[in-house]
């Protein structure tokens, strides 16, 4: 981290027990962890008197290895809890695990970019025994963009899952999310029934845990009078999750009323759309977040 402190527009410090860099640049304000390689807060100069497009929990304790509550974790290679092995970490190990910050890039023109790095070790083996690399790239400009790449460095297939588990901030009760009608979903309160849904807008009245395998990963959220949030993927798969009154209380990093305050709407390759990479291969996605329109 050292060589990078000299940037311009980086900040280095520690938040409790983990490190985080904070960017300061023409277009926006950002903070990320290196653990996970997780953006936390994110702010366009452009939105006056707003908290900005991510929400993150008043809650976290930012410890080593403990999963952090709200910006955009990274889950990765399962999604939710392990097939075969229940007492194997929910959403995989990449969001828990610290990452290597292997360049930060600086331009007037385009703000900055940083590069995340993440390879197997002994512990990732223990959990899926696979060679990979990931490589994490986050562009802080008046919009927010996440490259991510993965690349089996090993000599057999293998098959993943990854989500970006992004957390929006919303008035719960206005919230209305635009991008999935007519899309096929897994209903997870419902035992995983498969739905369809009918409705152009997804309001939320209650608890809500759905699973769009495939989509056109492009949406809209929209909140009173709150900004607008235009999200865009070439993943296929999303969730829409936001846990209500009564499980937001028995989730110790969620305040008992900060339910009403996100919404989690997330991008990624799971269930029917979970994918498979040949040894030496690669494959590449991005996620786009902004205050504008971006079609």
């Amino acid at each position: 981290m050292t060589e990078f402190k000299s940037v311009d527009g980086v900040t280095y410090h520690v938040k409790n027990e983990l490190e985080v860099i904070e960017i300061d640049n023409q277009f926006c304000n950002a903070i990320i962890s290196l653990q996970g390689a997780q953006i936390l807060e994110f702010k366009s100069n452009k939105m006056i008197n707003s908290k900005g497009l991510l929400w993150t929990s008043s809650l976290n304790t930012y410890q080593q290895g403990k999963a952090i509550r709200g910006g955009i974790p990274f889950c990765f290679p399962w999604f939710g809890g392990h097939k075969i092995h229940h007492d194997y970490p929910a959403h995989g190990f990449a969001r828990y695990l610290p990452w290597q910050l292997i360049d930060v890039i600086y331009a007037e023109k385009k703000g900055h970019e940083l590069v995340f790095q993440l390879k197997d070790t002994a512990h990732t083996r223990h959990l899926w025994n696979h060679s990979f690399q990931l490589q994490m790239k986050i562009c802080c400009q008046d919009k927010l963009t996440l490259h991510f790449e993965i690349i089996n460095t090993g000599d057999i297939e293998f098959e993943y899952e990854f989500v970006w588990h992004s957390y929006f901030p919303v008035d719960i009760y206005h919230a209305k999310i635009k991008g999935l009608h007519q899309t096929a979903y897994i209903d997870q309160l419902k035992h995983m029934q498969d739905d369809v849904q009918t409705e152009e807008y997804i309001e939320i009245e209650k608890e809500m845990d759905r699973i769009y395998p495939k989509t056109k990963g492009v949406f809209k959220i929209s909140s009173g009078q709150m900004p607008t949030i235009y999200v865009k993927s070439n993943a296929k798969s999303a969730v829409v999750w936001n846990p209500w009154l009564t499980k937001a209380q028995r989730l110790a990093d969620v305040g008992d009323q900060a339910w009403q305050d996100f919404v989690c709407l997330e991008s990624g390759q799971i269930k029917d759309a979970s994918m498979k990479l040949a040894p030496n291969a690669s494959a590449t996605y991005e996620l786009i977040i902004s205050d504008h329109d971006m079609i």
